[in-house]
């Protein structure tokens, strides 16, 4: 059984990447995601027909559990008593300067 030296593997990955990139290529991520339309349910069925005969069929057993789980969820806890967050302003937040630090106390 190989060993692998546990502080070396950290040492090394740690200076790979920053914080910075990491969060960086993680928004590029979700900007791509969000970019991209939802897909309607008739395109759904259609993607999971194409799969093939075995797994189009569970593709659309799971569709249809999905709708359910969905119809179910919208009937018990509506989409109108969802509170709505306040929209962020990331421009303000990075504009205001930092006054103190955690181990200032």
């Amino acid at each position: 059984m190989k060993r692998i030296p546990t502080h070396e593997f950290y040492n090394e990955v740690a200076n790979t990447y920053s914080w910075h990139q990491v969060a960086e290529r993680t928004e590029r991520v979700y900007d791509f995601v969000m970019d991209k339309p939802a897909p309607n349910m008739l395109n759904r069925i259609k993607s999971g027909v194409a799969w093939g005969p075995m797994v189009g069929l569970w593709a659309l057993f799971y569709m249809m559990i999905e709708v359910i789980t969905l119809w179910l969820i919208e009937l018990f806890l509506p989409e109108e008593d969802i509170d709505i967050v306040r929209s962020f302003d990331a421009k303000m937040y990075n504009s205001v300067p930092v006054t103190e630090t955690f181990g200032d106390h």
